[in-house]
């Protein structure tokens, strides 16, 4: 015969005791009325009460073997797409004019005009004109009258030298004659262009007299000291 108890929570209370603390009362075991207001609880099956505590601890077997399963390594993620290189914007255009550089076509457009011009002008200056090329003579005529060269005599036979032919003559006398104090009192005008060309050149003539004048003495001063030295 059962064991019978006083309340049902007994009956549980033993039942639990037998089966396990898993048991559950419906599905394990069942507790039912017994004489004398008491309850008594049976097994639910004829299965043993240890396989029947074996079934109730087996769902938390395996959740500790669940849980102490190694978790599958993770997925690598995949590398991230090298970013498109950006185009290279091209570069900027430049003009270079007379060693400087210019962005911008109009300016350096400008420059070079200035530098054309300029060179142009450079170029003219430099050029040979009748007026250069007569203060070049008149240049090379000085230079050579300071050395001791007597200047070429200027041509007073056209009509435009009319007054000033008498005095050319006087001037060119003076000069063949080597008559340097006549030349320096020489007094004639000198306003127009026939009058400056023959002032020219009694000028020329007295510095190439003076500078024949001076070689002589030192050629003279010169043999003097030889003769000296000789004796």
């Amino acid at each position: 015969m059962s064991q019978t108890y006083s309340t049902k929570s007994n009956a549980v209370r033993a039942a639990l005791k037998e089966l396990g603390h898993t048991a559950q009362e419906g599905t394990h075991f069942v507790v039912a009325p017994a004489e004398g207001r008491k309850f008594t609880w049976a097994p639910a099956s004829a299965a043993p009460a240890v396989t029947l505590a074996a079934k109730a601890d087996a769902p938390a077997a395996d959740r500790t073997v669940k849980a102490d399963a190694p978790k599958a390594p993770a997925k690598p993620k995949a590398a991230p797409a090298p970013k498109a290189a950006k185009a290279e914007k091209p570069a900027a255009k430049t003009w270079t004019v007379g060693g400087k550089v210019y962005h911008n076509e109009t300016r350096a457009a400008d420059a070079q005009r200035r530098l054309d011009e300029k060179a142009a002008k450079e170029a003219a200056k430099a050029a040979p004109t009748p007026a250069r090329e007569a203060a070049a003579g008149r240049k090379a005529i000085a230079e050579a009258a300071a050395r001791g060269e007597l200047p070429p005599v200027p041509d007073f036979s056209k009509p435009t030298h009319r007054g000033y032919q008498k005095v050319h003559g006087e001037v060119v006398a003076m000069v063949e004659a080597g008559d340097i104090a006549g030349l320096e009192k020489k007094q004639f005008r000198t306003s127009g262009s026939s009058g400056k060309m023959l002032d020219t050149y009694r000028l020329n003539a007295i510095a190439a007299l003076k500078a024949l004048r001076a070689a002589k003495r030192r050629a003279a001063k010169g043999d003097g000291s030889a003769n000296g030295a000789a004796a």
